[in-house]
């Protein structure tokens, strides 16, 4: 938001994303956007533009979402030196005066090279992969390295990827 130069404010939509379960990665990532523009919008007092997104991490036809343990986490890191993992992310944009609402969905694929048990112990170890789906803290510069190939904008890995971001808010005008 900031590279965009738009005022705002973060919210917690205080929802339980785990109790919110489809077998599509694109299906769940809507349903969990929905679930938090709907729990932000229930809090926005003034007219606003809500936006919230969710994204998960596809790996071998398996959804990854945030991981349970540094166990977890090291295993699903050295996993992509053998797969492209793809990233799934599902955007809900909400304008509260008028009550419009659009979503949308992007993607994007990595490929990295080998990554090692002891290499994906340390990366395991980098602040925030507790906190990203599928342990893929993209912008760690050290995960950065074993990176060969995308294809998609990087802010999609981010997570708010801008193209349509754009597009929604048009949609809500």
């Amino acid at each position: 938001m900031d590279e965009l130069g738009l005022a705002y404010d973060v919210i917690s939509p205080d929802i339980d994303e785990k109790a919110i379960r489809e077998a599509d990665p694109e299906k769940l990532v809507l349903a969990i956007a929905h679930a938090k523009a709907d729990a932000v919008s229930a809090q926005v007092k003034e007219p606003s533009i809500v936006i919230a997104s969710d994204q998960v991490v596809v790996w071998n036809g398996q959804i990854r979402e945030k991981p349970v343990s540094k166990e977890q986490a090291r295993e699903f890191i050295k996993s992509y030196g053998k797969q492209p993992a793809t990233i799934i992310n599902g955007m809900v944009v909400t304008n509260t005066k008028t009550g419009k609402r659009a979503e949308g969905l992007c993607a994007m694929h990595i490929w990295y090279n080998p990554i090692s048990d002891a290499d994906a112990a340390s990366l395991a170890e980098y602040d925030g992969v507790m906190d990203c789906a599928g342990a893929l803290r993209s912008e760690n510069p050290a995960m950065m390295q074993f990176m060969s190939k995308t294809d998609g904008s990087f802010d999609i890995a981010r997570g708010l990827p801008k193209k349509l971001l754009g597009k929604l808010l048009q949609e809500i005008k």
